[in-house]
């Protein structure tokens, strides 16, 4: 099984599932937890879930982009990992580089950047 299987959910066509293997997102009690958001291209999110130690399944409405991870340092810095759907690779976004995006994909960038300011304000 590949670490990360994203297909379509058999029972609600409206969604997919996307099934993460153990310990790719978390690894540890801290860094399990964290929450997991779907990211439509609007830049509005979805709680989907959280990180954890043990494989994981998440609904991913059909209309997302990307799935954002978010992560705190232990010297509360922020970071966020970022992965469109249609590449299944993960790009990292870190609050000590400033935010940077300009390494996410065309399609992913204005919904992330949307998405982060709504973040660091406060409302996802």
């Amino acid at each position: 099984m590949s670490r990360l299987v994203l297909e379509p959910d058999p029972k609600n066509p409206e969604f997919y599932r996307l099934t993460v293997q153990s310990h790719l997102w978390a690894w540890s009690i801290r860094t399990t937890g964290f929450p997991v958001y779907a990211l439509k291209a609007d830049g509005s999110a979805v709680l989907i879930g959280s990180t954890s130690k043990r494989q994981q399944t998440y609904m991913v409405p059909a209309d997302a982009v990307a799935i954002v991870r978010t992560y705190i340092t232990t010297l509360c810095n922020h970071a966020f990992y970022v992965l469109p759907l249609d590449s299944k690779a993960e790009y990292e976004v870190r609050g000590v580089c400033g935010y940077d995006t300009s390494r996410l994909p065309q399609q992913v960038r204005e919904p992330f950047a949307r998405f982060l300011r709504s973040y660091l304000a406060g409302d996802p």
